[in-house]
């Protein structure tokens, strides 16, 4: 777009230049006729404007050209460039999300697979300790499968340090004994 309107800045730059020219010839040959100039004085300096005149003109041209062509070249690179970054930032979101990815399933397929060794866990759980919301029980069912924080964490997408509150709130819920330790006490609930 920015090429079409420099073109046609350079075509009426050329087009006022060559009025000019005419028109200035016209008004000399007139002025000749009339006898009002005497030729060879006068068409020294004007040849010699017009001269210089064209002669900026092209060169303002050109210049012109070159300005474009340098222009349109930096588009390109800086171009290439956001291209090139985009992609980096592609892949490093790529690479960061796969390494983010949890390390076992989903609370709901450890829920299954605990239904297939023991399925009376959630029920007996649920009257040993009424109430239980349902991350304590994902909690609960992620210990009783002998999972460790670290997979835990990563299992119900929390923070690491998030982890030891969940876990003393639950301690604080369930009917532990003075020996019994919340772990010991969930794997023995069958």
């Amino acid at each position: 777009m920015k090429k079409i309107k420099g073109t046609r800045k350079i075509v009426m730059l050329i087009l006022l230049l060559g009025w000019t020219i005419i028109v200035a010839v016209l008004y000399f040959v007139n002025r000749i006729l009339d006898g009002a100039i005497v030729p060879p004085r006068l068409f020294l300096p004007i040849g010699g404007i017009i001269l210089l005149l064209a002669s900026y003109l092209i060169v303002s041209i050109m210049q012109y050209n070159r300005n474009i062509r340098s222009s349109h070249e930096r588009i390109h690179r800086i171009e290439r460039e956001i291209m090139d970054t985009l992609e980096q930032i592609r892949q490093h979101e790529a690479n960061r999300t796969q390494a983010s990815q949890p390390v076992a399933g989903t609370p709901k397929s450890y829920r299954r697979e605990l239904e297939t060794k023991s399925p009376k866990f959630i029920e007996k759980l649920r009257e040993a300790v009424p109430g239980l919301t349902e991350g304590e029980e994902n909690l609960c069912v992620l210990i009783k499968l002998n999972l460790k924080n670290k997979e835990i964490v990563h299992t119900l997408d929390i923070d690491s340090n998030t982890i030891y509150t969940f876990r003393s709130r639950l301690k604080r819920k369930l009917p532990l004994g003075e020996n019994d330790t919340m772990d010991e006490w969930i794997r023995k609930l069958e």
